[in-house]
């Protein structure tokens, strides 16, 4: 991760705004998972940058509170990426959503089960808020 993007980074996930807080840790560089340069001999390199480019997408559609887009362009991130960060992000979009309680029940638990995260307290408070009371207000 470059300096530049660290620093946008750490500006943005100062933001009061309760829904983009958690968004840029996601793809901070404390999360796991492969960070290369694409190139002709690392193909792998090319879908994380895609999957980052999909991930933001998802990121600006939750801020503007539009929960379903956001969960669409979590899980397309997702299936390029393996990061952490994404399960939560897509459980988090599920939560807000409503309706769908059992599946963001499930993230939050793939999310616990996976190594690094930095949201492993909220992972579970949110799955056992759920449990017992429903979706998000």
């Amino acid at each position: 991760m470059t300096a530049t993007s660290d620093r946008r980074l750490a500006r943005r996930s100062g933001s009061s705004n309760r829904h983009t807080t958690w968004r840029w840790t996601a793809w901070s560089a404390r999360s796991p998972g492969p960070r290369s340069r694409p190139s002709r001999t690392n193909p792998r390199g090319e879908e994380q940058a895609q999957a980052e480019k999909i991930f933001y997408r998802g990121a600006e559609e939750y801020e503007k509170r539009r929960y379903a887009h956001a969960y669409d362009f979590f899980t397309r991130a997702g299936e390029l990426s393996s990061r952490a960060g994404i399960v939560f992000s897509r459980a988090q979009s599920l939560r807000y959503l409503g309706g769908r309680r059992e599946e963001a029940i499930a993230l939050y638990e793939q999310y616990l089960g996976m190594e690094g995260g930095t949201r492993k307290a909220d992972a579970r408070m949110w799955a056992e808020e759920l449990r017992y009371s429903g979706a998000a207000p």
